[in-house]
């Protein structure tokens, strides 16, 4: 059983940007387990198996493109860097809230001031998770900025793997 032309030159094209892709060691350790899933569908014509392991890989190739454009602009735009405290935002939205109750009854009482409450206290809510997400801080490294592994082309036993699927489709 063969692959569909569509499906066999949508691998080869994902298996020719792997090649001249940068990606870090530990994301060209996963390259080589999903080769390793993409080999032997490729052998035995399994259309789903190959589509099953060519997903990951072209959403890999296209995250180190556009990462790497982006680090190529501007290094310090692909750090994530925690925002400041705010601890006066649910005064804030209690303020608004409160406001907003206000306009509400000069407007029309009752029913107008019921579905404007109910627009208050989801006001409130989420000025009070905008204060809670803030603790949710991820880990830091020791020198207080995030450490990216250096970007390195693609390592000998994956470049076989790509060799040995190219061999494959080419039969």
């Amino acid at each position: 059983m063969e692959l569909s032309p569509e499906l066999e030159n949508e691998v080869e094209q994902t298996l020719s940007t792997l090649e001249g892709v940068l990606l870090p060691n530990d994301l060209w350790q996963r390259v080589a387990r999903l080769l390793r899933d993409l080999e032997p569908a490729v052998a035995s014509g399994n259309e789903s198996g190959v589509r099953g392991a060519l997903i990951p890989l072209a959403q890999m190739v296209f995250e180190a493109k556009v990462g790497g454009r982006s680090i190529k602009a501007r290094p310090e735009a692909s750090v994530v860097i925690p925002t400041k405290s705010t601890p006066i935002l649910p005064l804030v939205g209690a303020i608004c809230a409160a406001v907003l109750l206000l306009l509400a009854w000069m407007l029309g009482g009752g029913l107008i001031l019921l579905a404007t409450g109910a627009l208050a206290a989801l006001v409130m809510v989420v000025a009070i998770s905008g204060t809670r997400s803030r603790h949710l801080k991820p880990a830091k490294e020791p020198d207080g900025a995030a450490q990216m592994a250096p970007p390195v082309p693609a390592p000998p036993k994956v470049s076989a793997s790509l060799g040995k699927i190219r061999t494959i489709i080419d039969k």
